[in-house]
């Protein structure tokens, strides 16, 4: 090529030539991409459910905090400890809404302004208007009972059968003559005294310990009975809120004691 302008010849590269043919990938290739996507997947999945299932867990020792903080103020103003976590009882044969006003009879909605905060994550219960019959004393279920709402995962827990088990009682046991034998310190230890402990932790006495059982939930173990699996969440008087073996919660009730102290 001549560049008249400047009166010398230009040189020009000859143009690269591109292949049309396309080199796709080998089926030994793609199945090893498949391989190693299908166990990042067995890997993954599995880790992705245990840290949903804690956040759950994190979420509902928040909800247990916030409902032994609400205890702590309605006994501060009403010099005891509350009958019920929600209203939930009858009024003049009329169930009182989930919604109810302030009342000097539980934690919702002065104490414990949100319903959510009565609601385990891990719950699949999610009706606010259902309710079940449950006793008002633990150890006396021919007695006076209450109704309470499904959806307060702290107030009661329904397992798979549809059995309704109350967690939180002011009173869980009439005298010390009703403590489980079975569950008896060992051998050698003061008994009586034991058992004398445990039974001024509950919340119909003044001031019962800072280890004293309010709630727990039981939405995160895996069976029932003593051979449930998982956890249980308990929280205490003094506001703290810890994992305890679902089996040994079952076991124990509200015999419960914190992992430290």
């Amino acid at each position: 090529m001549y560049n008249y302008k400047y009166n010398f010849p230009v040189e020009v590269e000859p143009k690269m030539k591109i292949s049309s043919g396309n080199k796709g990938f080998s089926l030994v290739e793609l199945l090893t991409v498949i391989a190693i996507i299908a166990i990042l997947a067995a890997i993954i999945f599995p880790v992705m459910g245990v840290v949903k299932e804690r956040a759950k867990e994190n979420n509902c020792m928040a909800n247990l905090h916030q409902i032994a903080q609400g205890v702590a103020m309605f006994k501060t103003d009403n010099r005891r400890y509350p009958e019920a976590l929600v209203e939930a009882v009858y009024d003049n044969n009329n169930l009182v809404d989930f919604g109810a006003a302030k009342s000097d009879a539980h934690l919702f909605s002065e104490y414990v302004p949100s319903v959510k905060a009565f609601h385990c994550p891990s719950s699949n219960i999610v009706d606010t208007k259902a309710v079940s019959d449950v006793p008002l004393k633990y150890y006396d279920p021919s007695g006076e009972t209450i109704k309470v709402y499904n959806y307060n995962s702290y107030e009661v827990y329904i397992n798979n059968s549809g059995t309704v088990e109350r967690h939180y009682c002011i009173n869980w046991a009439n005298s010390d003559s009703t403590m489980d034998s079975s569950l008896s310190p060992n051998e050698g230890d003061d008994t009586e005294a034991l058992w004398q402990a445990d039974y001024e932790r509950q919340l119909k006495f003044r001031n019962p310990p800072a280890d004293t059982v309010v709630t727990w939930c039981s939405y995160h173990q895996n069976g029932s009975g003593t051979s449930a699996k998982g956890n249980a969440i308990v929280v205490f008087l003094d506001g703290s809120a810890e994992k305890v073996p679902a089996g040994k919660m079952n076991a124990c009730k509200w015999r419960v004691k914190p992992s430290k102290g």
